[in-house]
């Protein structure tokens, strides 16, 4: 005879796995069409992780049938997510002695006093700053700090809204340019000139989020336009920015396939999550904001910041050169 409490729990993990299995479809077909179903493939990661569990009491208990579905879901996590979380760097070894240290933050459209933010800049001492939904108060607020005074090469479009963008560095920045990804959402190229290296391409990027009716059509097309500006930008390229996208969602693995790494997963810091930092009882959850990599560029350090006043964390790396 089945005890009353085991019967339940065999419900419970049925129900589990069945919905684990409607993740993997999700995330598996690349299907996201709805708000709903974005922000499911987007937290892959969290809810496969459950079936490791399910899948160790299904076979305890011989649930032969629990235990094999469960699997499924356990086996699409270790193949989808193991690369991503893998915990040890395995960068390309650098060459040379120049580096680049990049400090890069959405720093939210309500966020208006960017005290904290400035201080962090300031402890870094980044070479290269670059940031998303900056909005006119925002940017005063940073005048007034006086951090990016020293900065001679910049490129600042500060504006209302989640549009604004802004770019500085210490080593010689060119042909600094706007082009828009679509929707009024602008981003930013250019040429970053280290000393006695080849120079870089510079992306700074920042994607809507695909919240509401409309947006994940506009997501998606946003981010599609910005894999296709990236497909012919020089190499070696250098990208950063809010993509309001996980490694799970399709549009952003194509961007990645463009023969671009991704700086967190290169240094063992897959597993770091940089939004919201600013719910409370609610630790971070996904990883929407990266800095990309290609071939000739390797990452030396990587680490989040805080983002005082942001919904997001700052992402700081530490950039050099491959052969």
């Amino acid at each position: 005879m089945v005890p009353v409490g085991w019967g339940v729990l065999a419900i419970v993990g049925w129900l589990w796995a069945l919905a684990m299995l409607v993740v993997c479809a999700l995330r598996g077909l690349h299907i996201d069409s709805t708000t709903q179903e974005v922000a499911i493939v987007s937290v892959t990661l969290e809810l496969l992780l459950p079936s490791a569990p399910l899948t160790l009491v299904a076979v305890w208990r011989r649930r032969w049938a629990l235990a094999a579905v469960s699997a499924v879901a356990l086996t699409c996590l270790i193949v989808w997510e193991g690369p991503v979380l893998y915990p040890v760097a395995h960068a390309p070894a650098a060459i040379g002695t120049a580096r680049i240290r990049l400090f890069d933050a959405n720093v939210a459209q309500d966020n208006f006093d960017l005290t904290g933010i400035a201080s962090e800049i300031a402890s870094d001492r980044p070479d290269v700053v670059s940031l998303e939904e900056l909005t006119p108060p925002a940017m005063a607020s940073l005048d007034r700090s006086g951090v990016l005074e020293r900065y001679k090469w910049r490129l600042v479009r500060a504006s209302y809204g989640a549009g604004g963008m802004g770019v500085w560095a210490d080593v010689p920045l060119t042909g600094v340019a706007l082009w828009t990804a679509g929707f009024g959402q602008v981003e930013i190229d250019a040429w970053l000139h280290p000393d006695g290296t080849p120079p870089v391409r510079l992306d700074v990027v920042h994607v809507y989020a695909p919240v509401g009716h409309d947006e994940p059509a506009d997501w998606r097309a946003q981010l599609a336009r910005v894999a296709s500006h990236l497909q012919h930008e020089p190499r070696p390229l250098l990208v950063a920015g809010d993509f309001n996208a996980t490694s799970d969602d399709g549009p952003f693995q194509r961007i990645l396939s463009l023969g671009l790494d991704d700086a967190a997963v290169l240094a063992g810091r897959g597993w770091e999550m940089t939004w919201p930092r600013n719910q409370a009882w609610v630790i971070p959850y996904m990883r929407i904001d990266h800095v990309l990599l290609s071939t000739g560029l390797t990452v030396t350090d990587y680490r989040l910041g805080i983002g005082a006043g942001s919904d997001h964390r700052p992402v700081i790396v530490g950039i050099a050169f491959t052969r």
